[in-house]
């Protein structure tokens, strides 16, 4: 059968080189990716069927991958995938493979190619069995597999395209890297941006330089020599700190307070390719109202928020009583425990302490007021 086939293959243009290089190097969502990936390697090997999987920097993980056939092009994602398996080889060796395109008989018994978890979702016939696989890997670390083959079934592909395809993969292999580590950048920086709402700072230190290196703040945004350059020491210290704190499971009692606010959260980006394999870590700063605020409703019980909201939006201590129902004795026991837990000795201190200067507005009462209570003197509070 080898012998009857026709070779197919010829030189890509440099143009074409050109555009494949541009393809892979552009920033993308991962489907629009894969898509320019497999564009890429159309451009390299024309007329051939492509099947494209992308995984995460690790063995194991989500695999997206995309199957062109044609003018047919199909998306789709294995929830949970080891790529090494899927290509058939020991992901200690990868280190020291010369090449990164290999001959599909050459990883696999080519009788048994329909049967491998590779071959079903590449689902050529068995025919294209004569097609090569791309292995995507570096430092011993496998984060893609391109499968390309004849479209006819009655070719092979030359030796051009093979050494046209085994030349561009070192270009497909560092635009996938940078790839890779910016969408998992995307989605940590995303996560952490949810941990204390949209009001806060997040920025992004270089560990081992003492730096810190990028930073965004939705609400107001950054001024780089007003927030950050005056307390550049005390923000890479402040991240340390939350990184031993959380080390040992541990909450960071009395956090700085800086110009932006105070550190309430961090997480690690260790030897990130996008930070030039220096420790980085990112750090959440919420303005200093509402961490404050956040620091002192924290060691209160549901009850006691309760009432602290009620107080800080103007209601009486007889008001109070009659919206919760509890005695005036149990609400004056109450206001006792709260000025005790949040270090206050009245309610303009209590305001002052839950209360950023900055908001619009106080914290709003959980439930309205009776309207029969309304307008009783607040002898409560003098306790």
């Amino acid at each position: 059968m080898m012998g009857r086939m026709l070779v197919q293959g010829s030189i890509p243009s440099p143009l074409a080189l050109e555009r494949a290089r541009l393809l892979v190097v552009q920033p993308a969502s991962r489907g629009e990716y894969l898509r320019y990936a497999a564009d890429a390697l159309a451009l390299v090997a024309p007329d051939t069927n492509r099947t494209v999987l992308l995984g995460p920097d690790r063995l194991d993980g989500p695999v997206d991958w995309i199957r062109c056939e044609g003018n047919h092009v199909q998306l789709s994602v294995a929830p949970s995938t080891n790529l090494a398996k899927l290509a058939n080889v020991v992901a200690d060796e990868l280190v020291h493979l010369a090449r990164r395109t290999h001959a599909l008989d050459e990883l696999y018994d080519p009788n048994t190619w329909n049967t491998t978890d590779l071959g079903r979702i590449c689902r050529h016939d068995a025919e294209y069995r004569q097609g090569f696989a791309m292995l995507l890997h570096e430092g011993g670390s496998l984060f893609g597999i391109a499968v390309i083959t004849a479209r006819e079934s009655d070719r092979k592909l030359s030796e051009v395209v093979l050494e046209a395809l085994e030349g561009f993969a070192v270009t497909l292999v560092t635009g996938l890297r940078a790839h890779l580590a910016l969408i998992d950048y995307q989605r940590e920086a995303s996560a952490l941006r949810t941990l204390a709402g949209a009001q806060g700072t997040l920025l992004v230190i270089d560990r081992d330089a003492r730096r810190v290196v990028w930073g965004t703040n939705r609400a107001r945004g950054v001024e780089w020599a007003r927030d950050v350059v005056p307390d550049e020491d005390a923000i890479v210290n402040a991240a340390e700190a939350l990184l031993a704190a959380r080390a040992k499971g541990e909450k960071l009692l009395t956090p700085p307070r800086l110009r932006l606010g105070h550190p309430v959260a961090v997480a690690k980006f260790e030897r990130s390719e996008f930070m030039g394999l220096a420790r980085a870590c990112s750090l959440r700063i919420e303005p200093l109202g509402s961490a404050d605020q956040v620091t002192a409703l924290e060691g209160l019980s549901k009850r006691e928020r309760e009432m602290a909201r009620l107080l800080v939006a103007g209601y009486s201590g007889v008001n109070i009583a009659a919206i919760v129902g509890l005695s005036e004795n149990t609400v004056r026991t109450y206001f006792r425990r709260l000025y005790t837990k949040l270090d206050v000795s009245n309610r303009a201190d209590l305001v002052r302490k839950l209360v950023s200067p900055d908001a619009d507005e106080p914290i709003a009462p959980s439930t309205t007021i009776p309207v029969a209570a309304a307008g009783a003197l607040d002898e409560l509070l003098d306790v």
